[in-house]
C-alpha cells in the first residue's frame, strides 16, 4: 500500500477553517456522547505519520495523506462506503435520576388539632384502602365540642317532650304551641350544627355510637387507597396541630425526576417520550416528560424535569436510582456521516473520503450527533463517499 502526500489538491480544506478546528476542538452540539474514537498508534501508516502536520501545511495550506487502495485491498478489508448528505439527527438526552412520588398521589396528613395519639392502626409500609381508619386523637378542643352537643341534645329533648305535652292539651292557646314547634326547631338546627362541627374535625358526631372513653376522640382516615410511605407517630403520643404524622402515595403512579442543564432545556417538549431504566437491575419502561421547571439552579445551571411513569405493579419504588433517556428534539443538517466514520488522531477529527485509487485522510469539524450519524460541520462535501468504518481503513495496513 502506498502512502502519498497531497498538497493544495482540489479538495483541501480552507486553512482558516483548519486553524479554527484544530484550536477549538470538536463542536458538539448534543448530549449523547459522540463517537470520536483515539487511535493507538496501531498499523504502520499512524506510526509513519504526523496527523497534525498533515492536515496543516507550513504553508497555511492543507496537506492531506492519501492511502492508495485498490478495489481487491479494499473487499479484502471489508471496507464499506455510503455518502454524506443531509440527515434528520434525533437528539437524545441521558441524565441521571431518580424514581420519587408522585407528589399530585401523595397525601401528607397533619392533625386539624393537638392532642395525644389514642388509636393507632396505620403501618409504614401497609396498603391502606380510602376512608380507612388510621388514627385517633384525643383533644380538648373535641371534648369541649361533644359536650355541647351533649347539652343541645339535652335540650332538644326538653323541647320536644314540652311540645308534644301542649299539643295533646285541650286548654293551651295555639300561640303557645306554635311557639313550643318552634323551639323543637331551634333545638334540633343547634344539635345539627355542633354535629357538624365535631365531623369536620373528624370526631364522630353520633355520641351514642360511642363509649364515654372516645367522646373527646377525633378521628383521621386514608384519604384515598395508597400506601403508607412515612410514619412519625406512636400509640400515646402528644402531637401538635402541624406536625407531619404520615404521608400516603399512591404508588400506581410515580415520577422519574432528574435535573436538566440550562443549554439542552429549548430541546425538551410536555409530552417527549422518555425511557427509563433502572441503574441496578437494567429493568426499563416507557413514559412521557410531564414537568419541566421554570427556574434555573443558580449553582447547578440546571433545570427539575420530571417523566411520569404507570406503576401499577409497585416494582418502581421511590428512591430508586435510574438513566432517564429522552428523545428531545430532531434536526436536520445539510452534511452527516455515520458516527464509525469519524477517527480522531493527535486531537484532529478525521474522515476517510474515497477516491479513484483509493482513501484521503480529511480533516473535518464535527457538530451535533445522535446514536447513528454525526454532523459534518466543515471539511466535507454533500456527495462525498467516505469509509463507513474508519478504523477499518486505518489499520488495513496492520492485517496485510
Amino acid at each position: 500500500m502506498k502512502l502519498i502526500h497531497i498538497y493544495k489538491q482540489t479538495f483541501a480544506i480552507p486553512a482558516v477553517i483548519i486553524s479554527g478546528f484544530l484550536l477549538n476542538g470538536l463542536i458538539l452540539g448534543s448530549i449523547k456522547p459522540q463517537l470520536n474514537k483515539e487511535s493507538h498508534a496501531h498499523g504502520k501508516l499512524i506510526a509513519k505519520h504526523d496527523w497534525t502536520n498533515a492536515a496543516l501545511g507550513a504553508d497555511g495550506s492543507a496537506s492531506l495523506t492519501k492511502i492508495v487502495l485498490d478495489d481487491g485491498q479494499i473487499r479484502q478489508a471489508g471496507i464499506k462506503t455510503q455518502t454524506a448528505g443531509p440527515q434528520d439527527l434525533k437528539i437524545i438526552l441521558d441524565l441521571p435520576g431518580e424514581i420519587r412520588l408522585n407528589e399530585d398521589l401523595t397525601s401528607h396528613i397533619t392533625p386539624p388539632l393537638p392532642g395525644l395519639v389514642k388509636i393507632l392502626s396505620a403501618n409504614l409500609g401497609e396498603l391502606v384502602k380510602k376512608d380507612q381508619l388510621l388514627v385517633g386523637i384525643a383533644s380538648t378542643v373535641i371534648a369541649e365540642k361533644s359536650s355541647m352537643l351533649v347539652s343541645a341534645q339535652k335540650r332538644l329533648e326538653s323541647a320536644r317532650a314540652a311540645y308534644a305535652r301542649e299539643k295533646a292539651s285541650k286548654i293551651i292557646p295555639e300561640p303557645d304551641i306554635l311557639y313550643s314547634q318552634q323551639a323543637v326547631r331551634d333545638a334540633e338546627n343547634a344539635v345539627h350544627n355542633a354535629q357538624q362541627k365535631l365531623k369536620v374535625l373528624g370526631a364522630n358526631p353520633n355520641l351514642a355510637d360511642d363509649s364515654k372513653d372516645y367522646l373527646n376522640v377525633y378521628e383521621i382516615h386514608a384519604p384515598f387507597d395508597g400506601v403508607i410511605v412515612d410514619k412519625h407517630i406512636g400509640l400515646g403520643v402528644a402531637v401538635k396541630a402541624d406536625d407531619n404524622i404520615l404521608t400516603i402515595s399512591d404508588l400506581s403512579s410515580v415520577w422519574a425526576e432528574f435535573s436538566v442543564p440550562a443549554k439542552d432545556l429549548s430541546n425538551l417538549r410536555i409530552g417527549d417520550q422518555a425511557r427509563i431504566e433502572a441503574v441496578d437491575s437494567g429493568a426499563k419502561i416507557n413514559g412521557k416528560l410531564a414537568y419541566l421547571g421554570q427556574l434555573i439552579g443558580e449553582k447547578s445551571q440546571t433545570a427539575i424535569a420530571r417523566v411520569q411513569i404507570e406503576n401499577p405493579q409497585m416494582a418502581w419504588r421511590p428512591g430508586l436510582k435510574v438513566d432517564v433517556e429522552i428523545l428531545a428534539d430532531k434536526t436536520n443538517t445539510p452534511v452527516a456521516v455515520n458516527n464509525e466514520a469519524v477517527t480522531s488522531i493527535n486531537g484532529v477529527a478525521i474522515v476517510f473520503v474515497r477516491t479513484t485509487d483509493g482513501f484521503i485522510a480529511q480533516p473535518v469539524v464535527t457538530g451535533r450527533s445522535d446514536s447513528n450519524f454525526i454532523e459534518i460541520n466543515a471539511g466535507l462535501n454533500p456527495g462525498s463517499a467516505y469509509a463507513i468504518d474508519a478504523e477499518a481503513v486505518n489499520n488495513y495496513e496492520a492485517i496485510e
